[in-house]
């Protein structure tokens, strides 16, 4: 389960969980390969989506980022701007969410957000499959009549 999300400026939000970025690009490496993190488009109070950080490479030189290009999107105006970015975290299993889920975002948090128990188990829940998430929807629907009788 996602219990933690990293705050991501759109476009590139939308284009990790759409599966179209597949290289992060950072200053520093991961400590959480292998785990399923929610990607976050700042600014937008909402997790989007979900991805697996599947493996971590560099640091990189310049000429392997422009080599890397189709993966990691960035503009050159971009990698111009982040002279750090020298590791490329490896992202894969993108999910979009069809109703990105709301989290309270914390005083100071600029890269990864510890998401609440609540908030991580409705991201879990946003990635269940649609036909699961209706059944659980009617299911919570008829327990919900049933208390009002």
């Amino acid at each position: 389960m996602a219990t933690s999300a990293l705050v991501i400026v759109e476009p590139y939000a939308s284009l990790i969980v759409s599966g179209a970025k597949t290289l992060e690009l950072r200053s520093t490496t991961s400590h959480k390969v292998g785990q399923v993190i929610g990607i976050i488009a700042k600014g937008t109070g909402t997790v989007i989506g979900v991805v697996r950080i599947d493996d971590v490479i560099g640091p990189v030189t310049r000429d392997e980022l422009d080599e890397l290009r189709h993966q990691h999107l960035a503009s050159a105006e971009d990698l111009a701007a982040h002279p750090t970015w020298r590791f490329g975290w490896r992202l894969a299993g993108a999910i979009r969410f069809q109703h990105p889920v709301p989290y309270q975002h914390p005083m100071g948090a600029q890269t990864y957000v510890t998401l609440s128990t609540t908030e991580a188990l409705a991201v879990h829940l946003a990635m269940a499959p649609a036909d699961v998430r209706g059944l659980l929807r009617r299911s919570q629907a008829a327990r919900d009549v049933a208390d009002r009788r």
